[in-house]
């Protein structure tokens, strides 16, 4: 038994290392479940280097903003380095390793939701909705939403069919004040 800190406590057996359950602990927001049938668990991952540095001495809290923390954040692509990226990862809960991947070119990717009928939808930054099956990875549907994707989708199987809804941004409205 194992429960780290990703908020799923596994069962494992022993014996030959199968997976027998894999339960959230506590509330999960950034995985839906891990999927027993391929004891995969899928992650909206983000490749982003930073670099963090002291504040200098002279340093004091900002008076006009609430998320000054006193460190010095330079988001990338830092010089010399690939810029900021996204990928959807099926991660093998048993084997700790890396069984399929969908690479992005952005980094601002929805969550994931996982049906029983083994597909994987997430939504993008660029507006597009995807279903993927949830074995390899292989691409069986897509939506242009027109409208950027960057929440979870929400709940899943109703009776046979599977039903998905997906919380988008309103869009942006020309101001009419001019």
């Amino acid at each position: 038994m194992q429960a780290p800190k990703n908020g799923f406590f596994y069962v494992i057996d022993r014996s030959d290392g199968k997976l027998i359950s894999a339960e959230p602990y506590v509330t999960v927001t950034w995985a839906s479940k891990i999927d027993l049938k391929t004891g995969l668990v899928y992650i909206p991952a983000v490749e982003f280097k930073v670099n963090f540095s002291e504040p200098s001495p002279s340093w004091r809290p900002a008076t006009d903003r609430n998320t000054d923390a006193g460190a010095n954040m330079i988001g990338g692509p830092l010089i010399g380095e690939k810029p900021p990226a996204g990928a959807l990862i099926a991660w093998s809960a048993v084997t700790q390793k890396q069984v399929w991947r969908v690479d992005y070119p952005t980094y601002l990717n929805g969550g994931v939701k996982v049906t029983g009928g083994d597909l994987v939808f997430q939504g993008t930054v660029d507006g597009m909705f995807k279903a993927f099956a949830a074995t390899d990875g292989a691409l069986l549907w897509s939506f242009d939403a027109r409208r950027r994707n960057d929440g979870g989708a929400g709940p899943g199987d109703a009776d046979s069919a599977v039903e998905v809804a997906r919380l988008t941004p309103a869009p942006i409205q020309p101001s009419r004040d001019r």
